[in-house]
């Protein structure tokens, strides 16, 4: 008889996080706590694999019948080698030396490194900054400005809102909180369109010029995007394209 065999019948915290290391994941950065009924998993794993092992588990897995709030990121850590760049480091990581500012940001504004510095590589899905954080904002409703990155004070404002709204610390600022209830919200939109539909599938990897216009390069993008996700290739942004395109943003 195996250690978990008996598990559904006797589930705590620590039953959990022995289940999550005997999957190969390190715990040590992840924590679980019981409330009401339900599971509360929360904290950082190494790679997009091991958050994939967690959330198998907590749908058809061993805890496939427990009521469970997940609130994982992805961050992974590396060491900087001779010769590198943000954007070489960038272009290493996530396939595209345009994303360096992304870890310029993770990393306390340092936009230059040294042999054996080590930096922060957040996954792209658990990054909420810059240009995706005002995307994430203008879709639910809020006015962040100009979706250009710059985070001024319009955006400083609308997540301010969110914040308030949401019963959250209204600091301006895109804390663990607050980035795990801008990501939750996202995942509840039900239209798409424009200048953040293009920023979407650019940002998952549909290489697009963003300018709102939703044309025929655009259209083709949805396209390839619904035959790499075995959908039907309508070309519009249909429920199912929708919830798709949700899931690999956030």
């Amino acid at each position: 008889m195996g250690l978990f065999d008996d598990a559904k019948n006797e589930i705590n915290e620590q039953t959990i996080l022995d289940r999550i290391e005997e999957l190969g994941i390190n715990a040590e950065n992840l924590s679980v706590t019981i409330e009401d009924g339900i599971t509360y998993v929360s904290g950082t794993v190494e790679s997009d694999e091991d958050l994939a092992k967690i959330e198998e588990e907590f749908t058809g897995g061993l805890f496939g019948s427990v009521k469970t709030q997940l609130d994982i990121d992805v961050v992974s850590y590396y060491t900087i080698e001779d010769g590198d760049s943000p954007w070489a480091v960038a272009e290493k990581f996530y396939g595209d030396g345009n994303k360096y500012p992304i870890l310029v940001e993770m990393n306390d504004g340092k936009d230059s490194y040294y042999t054996g510095d080590v930096i922060m590589i957040p996954s792209l899905r658990s990054y909420v900054g810059g240009m995706k954080l005002q995307v994430i904002l203008s879709c639910l409703g809020y006015e962040p400005g100009a979706i250009d990155g710059v985070i001024g004070n319009n955006t400083v404002k609308a997540l301010k809102e969110f914040q308030k709204d949401n019963d959250l610390s209204a600091s301006g600022k895109v804390d663990s909180d607050t980035s795990y209830y801008l990501r939750s919200a996202f995942g509840q939109i039900e239209e798409l369109d424009g200048i953040e539909l293009q920023f979407v599938l650019n940002d998952i990897g549909y290489n697009l010029a963003i300018d709102g216009v939703v044309g025929s390069r655009t259209i083709a993008a949805i396209k390839e995007f619904q035959n790499d996700n075995s959908l039907d290739d309508s070309g519009e942004v249909d429920e199912d394209t929708l919830a798709a395109l949700v899931s690999y943003f956030v």
